[in-house]
């Protein structure tokens, strides 16, 4: 259902940029400033040190070639068996459709299918509503701690896996 794009165009970027814009309440809520261009092009660039730029994955979600949502993963991350979900974010025009719930689905059972045990995310702890919709898609706490947002900014979290083997 879902096909994942990898943004490397001028356009995928601006597309990616106007996903975040209908999105104001996250970076209100994440401390972040309003997003721009710039915010797309180092979200799509930035990984953590210890992880190769192959495990890294930026890109839209389309459904039948219409852009609906970016996800932000790495592969691998922290540990080889698990995928990390940096950023799922669904155009606002397309929320409260189920679109988040089945995405998270459909990548669960492609994620297994490539033999990954677990997914996990970590959501910024004043954001109640994205703690609930992944504990409501499997995803249960496993502990507390920083996010880096950029090299001078980072949040306190909840971190949430979900096992793929059930």
């Amino acid at each position: 259902m879902f096909k994942f794009h990898a943004v490397r165009t001028p356009q995928d970027r601006q597309t990616a940029l106007k996903i975040y814009q209908s999105n104001p309440s996250y970076f209100t809520l994440t401390g972040q400033k309003a997003p721009t261009l710039q915010m797309v092009r180092e979200d799509a660039e930035a990984y953590p040190a210890d992880v190769s730029e192959t495990q890294k994955h930026y890109g839209l979600l389309l459904i039948n070639s219409t852009p609906v949502g970016v996800m932000d993963r790495l592969n691998g991350y922290p540990e080889p068996q698990t995928v990390y979900i940096g950023l799922l974010m669904i155009d606002a025009a397309h929320q409260r459709q189920g679109l988040g719930r089945r995405a998270v689905d459909g990548f669960a059972k492609q994620f297994q299918r490539q033999g990954y045990g677990r997914m996990r995310v970590a959501v910024h702890t004043a954001n109640p509503a994205a703690l609930q919709f992944w504990q409501q898609v499997g995803f249960k706490p496993v502990g507390e701690g920083r996010a880096q947002l950029s090299a001078d900014q980072s949040q306190p979290v909840v971190i949430l896996d979900r096992d793929l083997a059930d």
